[in-house]
């Protein structure tokens, strides 16, 4: 039964409360929390939330706890970046015990459990907060009525419960202090299934949120999947060497945008192997790093599937990551544009040597390089502000003779330049975040060195102003 304000206010085998619990690795005030159960409790970034989430991957409203027909229902109200059961995406689901949701990138285990915790109403307890991302910690307090809140801060009047930023309480680094270089970081593996209905809610990781340098010097020797700090569309795969990225991506490539390649099909594991060696590739060799919207990563396991095409072991895992963190449906139907996501790949620091012998070599520098390529077609793809900006730059400050030097040089590369999208894409990542000289120089469209550097400058100067380009310049 519920009182006035529906409040269920018996605690029968039928209504137990929830123990929500988070990983080990945050920061409390205390233990616990209280907050009345009501029939409908809401998520969101919004302050006027149950429980209020506040980070930038939260949308407003996320989602909602509803008590209907004796059991509890979990509903996505249409959030940008989704509400996850046990790893996959869901848009209204019933739940039972120990089933991990996620809303956005913050892991939450819910234990239905039978006994009330002490107090004079039915309540939810609270153990624990929640970790989003490195060096992001986050914590619940309570506000109302003998509120806990930060040193100095104003009470809030009601009664709610927010997540907090733990760096916002803190005092902030002198400008003057050394950047320390982060700390490995524990990854999110291809190989990781869906948690188990019992399995130790520890094991369930989320998907680390990192910017530029945080990624550059990450170190991992399984393939990880990053989400970036600035850009919550934008998703990382880090490879740890250049023969497992081509395993998994290379034939996406080539469908996607090898003009050498056919574009209604997917080449089948023989006639690619003799694609490589006819324009004398190989595995390693064939890209250093990859960029796709969830719309072409549909299409490639849409086109296996129809033409009996056979999955690859490092495609199929490739599949299911991107199943797992609503990147793709299982189903393969079309993603939405407004859940349209942009998947980019780069590698570790990694020497290897194909089967022709031919050494291929990523330092530091270069996996930098391509880091800041890749992350480019990011903010094109997701950016309509930063895309506008690099087709107009295109179209009316290159001239026409270097902007057929540079038509030249993609097609050398394999690119389709009668795609204009993917040539100004490709021009403003080789011309404007290429800086590694064994990828791409002055010289490899005819001009000087001097040249280059105006023509980069102007780009620059006239690019308003974003988080991306605060990011890479910090």
């Amino acid at each position: 039964m519920t009182d006035q304000n529906g409040t269920i206010s018996d605690f029968g085998l039928s209504k137990p409360f929830f123990l929500i619990q988070s990983s080990k690795n945050i920061f409390l005030p205390r233990k616990s929390h209280t907050l009345p159960v009501t029939r409908k409790f809401t998520i969101g970034r919004s302050r006027n939330s149950d429980l209020v989430l506040d980070n930038q991957h939260i949308s407003s409203s996320h989602a909602q706890l509803s008590w209907n027909k004796n059991q509890w229902i979990l509903s996505d109200n249409g959030s940008t970046n989704g509400t996850f059961l046990n790893g996959e995406r869901i848009k209204k689901q019933a739940i039972v015990p120990d089933d991990v949701i996620t809303f956005g990138t913050c892991p939450i285990r819910l234990k239905l459990t039978e006994k009330p915790p002490p107090s004079l109403k039915p309540l939810i307890l609270l153990i624990a907060g929640f970790a989003l991302g490195i060096g992001s910690f986050y914590f619940m307090t309570q506000t109302g009525q003998n509120p806990e809140v930060a040193p100095g801060s104003e009470k809030p009047q009601g009664t709610t419960y927010q997540i907090t930023p733990q760096e916002q309480l803190q005092k902030p680094v002198s400008k003057t202090a050394p950047p320390a270089k982060p700390a490995n970081i524990s990854p999110a593996p291809v190989t990781a299934s869906a948690p188990a209905r019992h399995e130790s809610f520890l094991s369930y990781q989320p998907l680390p949120i990192l910017n530029f340098n945080e990624m550059l010097y990450n170190q991992v020797d399984k393939t990880t999947l990053y989400r970036y700090s600035i850009n919550p569309d934008v998703y990382i795969l880090d490879f740890p060497s250049l023969y497992i990225q081509g395993r998994s991506m290379n034939r996406i490539m080539a469908l996607i945008e090898d003009v050498r390649a056919p574009k209604d099909r997917v080449l089948s594991e023989f006639e690619f192997e003799k694609f490589l060696k006819t324009h004398a590739l190989s595995t390693e060799s064939f890209n250093l790093g990859h960029d796709y919207t969830s719309h072409h990563l549909t299409q490639f396991f849409k086109l296996t599937q129809q033409h009996g095409i056979a999955l690859r072991p490092e495609e199929k895992q490739l599949k299911a990551l991107l199943v797992k963190h609503g990147l793709i449906n299982n189903d393969l139907t079309a993603i939405s544009e407004q859940d349209k996501k942009v998947i980019i790949s780069i590698t570790q620091q990694t020497i290897e040597f194909d089967k022709n012998n031919n050494e291929i070599n990523v330092t530091l520098d270069t996996r930098k390089s391509v880091l800041r390529h890749e992350l480019s077609h990011g903010e094109f793809f997701s950016n309509p502000s930063y895309r506008e900006y690099a087709e107009n730059f295109w179209n009316n400050e290159i001239p026409d003779y270097l902007r057929r030097r540079i038509g030249r040089f993609l097609t050398d590369l394999g690119y389709d330049i009668s795609d204009k999208i993917l040539t100004i894409n490709e021009m403003q990542a080789f011309l404007f975040h290429t800086d590694h000289e064994s990828i791409f120089s002055a010289q490899d469209i005819g001009i000087t060195v001097k040249e280059l550097h105006e023509i980069r400058k102007r780009f620059f100067e006239g690019l308003p102003n974003s988080l991306f380009m605060r990011d890479l310049q910090s």
